[in-house]
């Protein structure tokens, strides 16, 4: 009975060894993997670092590259409308030009014609005021056409302006989120095998006292 006893206390001092390892194992199999843990968390951070820098360098070129083709695009399209303007006014001019000598062409031969013909006074006066008010007339509505097509031209200096700010403003980066930053892995301290010693030891010091109780209820053989 007393073999069967301490074999028992045995059993149960070797099970709280076995638990003390199997506990020191899954530790450092849970400190290991902590450990490949927070070096893959700092590498993937490292990596999306990197790639906003890279990112950021990106959009910094792509922006001023944008922003210079848009403005050299936007001056382009100004020489060109400021061209036309220039063309405009001189055309109008010339038109205006034009139509004043035909008009004192027109006084002059009016007036020789009516001098041979002896006319005089108020007829001779209406005649050549004709020639003056087409003249005034072709001026004034020369003018005002001119003045239309400039008020124009100021329109679309002002929308190729308004496309290139558009054109700038698309190409400006937007914030970037923000990096998670490497969250720390929890440290795995090694389970101390003082309690399963002592767990041990209770188990044979309690099969030992059992044992005990066992042999002074036994009355002795005689």
């Amino acid at each position: 009975m007393c073999s069967v006893t301490m074999a028992m206390g045995g059993l149960s001092a070797a099970g709280s060894l076995a638990q003390g390892q199997a506990a020191r194992r899954q530790a450092r199999s849970q400190g290991e993997y902590n450990y490949q843990l927070g070096i893959w968390r700092n590498e993937n951070y490292q990596r999306q670092v990197d790639y906003q820098q890279e990112l950021a360098d990106w959009q910094e070129e792509n922006y001023n590259k944008t922003a210079a083709s848009a403005q050299e695009s936007a001056r382009g399209q100004y020489a060109t409308v400021l061209e036309q303007v220039e063309l405009t006014r001189a055309k109008t001019l010339d038109n205006i030009a034009r139509a004043a000598r035909a008009a004192s062409q027109g006084r002059g031969k009016e007036a020789a014609s009516q001098a041979e013909s002896g006319t005089q006074g108020s007829s001779m006066s209406l005649a050549l005021q004709q020639y003056e008010l087409q003249e005034a007339r072709f001026t004034h509505n020369s003018f005002k056409n001119l003045e239309t097509s400039i008020k124009q031209s100021e329109r679309n200096l002002l929308a190729i302006r308004a496309a290139a700010q558009n054109r700038i403003n698309a190409a400006m980066p937007a914030p970037m989120a923000p990096i998670d930053p490497a969250q720390p892995t929890q440290a795995v301290s090694q389970p101390s095998m003082m309690p399963y010693i002592i767990g041990a030891g209770s188990g044979v010091v309690g099969a030992m006292a059992y044992q005990n109780t066992i042999d002074a209820m036994t009355p002795p053989i005689e």
